[in-house]
C-alpha cells in the first residue's frame, strides 16, 4: 500500500440516502468504553486462496485508490481476517487505532462508499461481533455422533445443489453443523427447500439480526404493540435532544425501533440518559417497560429475542372439568331413565373429550416449549459468563498462555453465537405453541332427562372448586 500523510478531518454528519432493508426474522449490555463497538466494515467478495489472500487483496484495492486520488485519501485503516483458520471471502475493517482512538463512522462509511464502485465487491456495516452471521446457517441434531455422521452427507448435498460454502464445523455443545455459505441467496434457497437426507428432512436455522444502516445505529426493541411507534420515539428524541436524528426506521416487522444520530456525541448521551419515551405523556401505554435503548451492534451479538413470559400453569379449568364430570356421574347414577338418551349423550361426550384432549396437548406444547426456552437462555447466560471469564483471564496470562485462552474464547465465540440462534429459535418455538393454545371447553349441554338427580346448585367440590 502506497504511503501518505494523512490529515484527520473533522466530523462529517451521516447522509444516508439508501434505504437498506433488513433481512426477515428467521429470526448484558457491553461494557461503557465499547461505544466503538461496531463501528467497522465487513467486505466480501474477496479472493479466498487463503487465510491471507482476501487482506492482502484489499489492502492493494486500498493503496491502487489512494493512488489514483492523492488529494481526497481514505482513512488509513486496520484490515482483520474473517476467519484466522479458514480461507473466507471476507474481511473487517476498522480506522487505523494510530490515527484516532475515537469512534469514526463517518470516515469508514467514506472507505465504505469506495469500494462499493469496485466491481464485483461487497461492503456493508458489520451486523455484530463474531464471524459473517448474514451467511451463515445451522443444522441441529439429536447428538454430536449423529451430528459427525451427518456432516460430510451434508456437504455433499449442499455441493449438488449448488450452494457451496466456505467452512464449516460440527459444535459439540450445541450438537449442530454450522456452514457460512459463499452465496446469501443459497441461505433463502436451503429455507425454502430444506435439505432431505436418507429420507429425512434436515430443518435449517439462521441467526436474527437486523442490518445496520450506519455505524452506532441504536435500536429499541419489544415496540411492537406501540401505535405509532416510529412517529412516537421520533418526537421524543428531538423534544428532548433537538434536530439530532440523520436517519430512523422500524424493522423486526415493526418489533425494533432504529435511529442513527448525527454526532457520536449525541449517540452516547441518548444511550447515557435514562429512557422515558414511554412515561412521557406521549399517549404511549405505561405497561410498554422492557424496551430501552442499545447499540444494534450490541443487540444482534447478545441475541434480538425477548424474553416470552411462561403461560399461565392454573389447574382452575381442569378444576371445572373434573366438577362438570363429577356432576355427570352423579347423575347417570341416579337415573336409570336415561337409556334412551345415552346415544345422543355419547355422541356429545365424544366431541367434548376430543376438543379437551386437545386443549390438554397444546397446553402440554407450551409447557414443553416453555422448559426448552428457559434451558436454552440459561445455557446461553452461562456461555456468556464463560466468556467473561475467559477474557479476565487472558488479560493478565502469561505470553505462553494466552495462545490457548484465545483459541478457548475464540470457541465460546461460536458456541454463544449458536446458542444465541437456538434461544430464538426456542422463543420462536414458543410463541407458536401459544398462538395454538386451545381453552378446555365447557362441558356441553345434556339433552333434557326425566329424573333429576337430587344436587344443590352449588355444591362444593375437592380443591375448593364449585360447579359453574
Amino acid at each position: 500500500m502506497l504511503e501518505h500523510t494523512y490529515t484527520l478531518p473533522p466530523y462529517e454528519e451521516p447522509h444516508i440516502t439508501v434505504s437498506r432493508t433488513p433481512p426477515p426474522v428467521r429470526e448484558g449490555p457491553d461494557a461503557p468504553d465499547a461505544l466503538i463497538s461496531g463501528v467497522e466494515l465487513i467486505v466480501s467478495k474477496l479472493p479466498r486462496d487463503s487465510v491471507t489472500s482476501a487482506a492482502h487483496h484489499l489492502q492493494a484495492l486500498l493503496g491502487e485508490y489512494n493512488g489514483q486520488h492523492p488529494s481526497d485519501l481514505l482513512v488509513p485503516v486496520r484490515i482483520s481476517p474473517g476467519d484466522e483458520r479458514n480461507p473466507v471471502d471476507y474481511v473487517f475493517v476498522s480506522v487505523d487505532p494510530g490515527i484516532t482512538q475515537d469512534p469514526r463512522p463517518d470516515l469508514l462509511e467514506k472507505v465504505r462508499g469506495a469500494l462499493t464502485s469496485v466491481h464485483g465487491l461487497q461492503a456493508e456495516w458489520k451486523v455484530g461481533k463474531g464471524p459473517d452471521r448474514t451467511r451463515r446457517i445451522y443444522f441441529q441434531v439429536d447428538s454430536f455422533a449423529l451430528a459427525e455422521a451427518l456432516q460430510p452427507k451434508l456437504n455433499d448435498y449442499l455441493n449438488e445443489q449448488g450452494c457451496p460454502f466456505q467452512c464449516s464445523f460440527v459444535s459439540k455443545a450445541m450438537n449442530c453443523i454450522t456452514y457460512d455459505l459463499l452465496d446469501r441467496t443459497s441461505v433463502d434457497k436451503l429455507l425454502r427447500t430444506p435439505p432431505v437426507i436418507d429420507h429425512q428432512t434436515i430443518s435449517p436455522s439462521t441467526p436474527h439480526y437486523i442490518q445496520p444502516v450506519y455505524g452506532l445505529e441504536v435500536a429499541i426493541l419489544g415496540i411492537k404493540d406501540v401505535l405509532g411507534a416510529a412517529p412516537v420515539l421520533d418526537h421524543y428524541i428531538r423534544r428532548n435532544y433537538g434536530d439530532v436524528i440523520a436517519s430512523s426506521r422500524l424493522a423486526l416487522d415493526g418489533d425494533a425501533y432504529c435511529v442513527v444520530f448525527k454526532t457520536c456525541v449525541q449517540t452516547l448521551r441518548f444511550l447515557s440518559d435514562p429512557f422515558t419515551a414511554f412515561k412521557s405523556g406521549l399517549g404511549v401505554s405505561h405497561l410498554v417497560t422492557h424496551a430501552a435503548p442499545a447499540l444494534l451492534y450490541v443487540l444482534n451479538t447478545n441475541g434480538l429475542f425477548i424474553s416470552a413470559c411462561p403461560p399461565d400453569s392454573s389447574s382452575a379449568p381442569l378444576c371445572q372439568l373434573q366438577a362438570q364430570l363429577n356432576m355427570l356421574q352423579q347423575k347417570v347414577d341416579t337415573s336409570e331413565a336415561l337409556l334412551s338418551h345415552q346415544e345422543r349423550m355419547a355422541r356429545q361426550l365424544q366431541d367434548h373429550a376430543y376438543h379437551t384432549a386437545t386443549s390438554i396437548a397444546s397446553l402440554s406444547a407450551v409447557t414443553s416449549a416453555s422448559a426448552r426456552f428457559q434451558a436454552a437462555t440459561s445455557r446461553l447466560a452461562t456461555l456468556q459468563s464463560d466468556r467473561r471469564t475467559a477474557e479476565l483471564l487472558s488479560a493478565f496470562a502469561p505470553l505462553g498462555r494466552s495462545v490457548a485462552l484465545v483459541q478457548h474464547q475464540q470457541e465460546v465465540e461460536t458456541d454463544i453465537f449458536v446458542q444465541t440462534a437456538a434461544v430464538s429459535d426456542a422463543q420462536d418455538s414458543l410463541r407458536e405453541a401459544e398462538l395454538r393454545l386451545l381453552p378446555i371447553p365447557a362441558f356441553p349441554s345434556l339433552p333434557p332427562r326425566p329424573v333429576s338427580p337430587r344436587i344443590t346448585s352449588t355444591e362444593s367440590l375437592s380443591d375448593g372448586c364449585k360447579l359453574m
